[in-house]
């Protein structure tokens, strides 16, 4: 938990100063590569913080696996999440699906009321 904060906070602050030192955005293949290059330095982050927390643990004691007091099972009450979140995925896909297609219908309308002015929304560019 605490480990996956402090990723998350190192991707904020290096995106953060990446935006605060841009003076104009750069073409798409430069974002499309300091993107890959954040997510290969985050990958990086995360395996060396797992290497120090286990050497951590191998210096307090740690020798195998962890024990609980209680073996995990899956019950039929987890399959019935598991199936109602995979339904609930598969129903917002679809939702997403109409509804683009029901938008590329509509985009001759969209079109001209972009180019006339006459959009208005929250999907409507300030200019």
């Amino acid at each position: 938990h605490k480990q996956i904060l402090t990723l998350l906070r190192t991707v904020e602050q290096t995106h953060l100063a990446r935006e605060s030192r841009l003076v104009s955005p750069g073409t798409t293949r430069e974002e499309r590569a300091w993107v890959t290059e954040r997510m290969a330095f985050v990958v990086r982050k995360s395996l060396k913080t797992a290497d120090d927390v286990y050497d951590a643990m191998l210096a307090r004691g740690y020798s195998g696996p962890v024990r609980t007091l209680v073996r995990l099972r899956t019950t039929p009450r987890d399959w019935t999440w598991l199936t109602l979140c995979a339904v609930g995925c598969a129903a917002l896909v679809l939702v997403d699906r109409l509804l683009l297609a029901r938008c590329a219908r509509t985009s001759s309308w969209k079109a001209s009321a972009w180019t006339t002015g006459r959009a208005s929304g929250p999907w409507t560019p300030s200019v």
